[in-house]
């Protein structure tokens, strides 16, 4: 049975995040959650390490950043980041997908509610106003 599990990465991935103010955080500027599948380990997987089955879901927006300028919603489904499709990718490689350094673009495709084909936006990275 597959389980959301929620993208924390504002503060599950915190390890991960710079450090330093020199050092911003560079990507599209989502929370996403995917559709992961409750691991049956002992001790559980560690964060990001669960399997895509589908589809990563955006979840929220952050507010000033590339993707809500871009014209992505709040529910969209990505399925694809360039040439790559998120279905059998570990979670958080398909999010690092979507980092990268400010000024580079990214194409993210995305199946959306109503629309009968899926929909794809390029969208220029640049530094995320994270607030920890």
């Amino acid at each position: 049975m597959a389980v959301v599990l929620i993208l924390l990465a504002l503060l599950a991935n915190l390890a991960s995040l710079p450090a330093q103010a020199d050092d911003p955080v560079c990507g599209i500027g989502i929370v996403a959650t995917g559709d992961v599948p409750t691991p049956k380990t002992t001790p559980p997987l560690p964060w990001g390490e669960g399997v895509v089955q589908d589809h990563l879901v955006v979840h929220e927006l952050i507010a000033g950043a590339p993707a809500g300028k871009s014209g992505l919603l709040a529910k969209d489904e990505i399925i694809q980041i360039d040439d790559t499709k998120v279905a059998g990718m570990k979670f958080k490689d398909a999010c690092n997908l979507l980092r990268g350094p400010a000024g580079t673009s990214v194409k993210v495709t995305v199946k959306r509610q109503g629309e009968p084909a899926p929909l794809s936006f390029t969208i220029t990275r640049a530094v995320v106003p994270i607030s920890q």
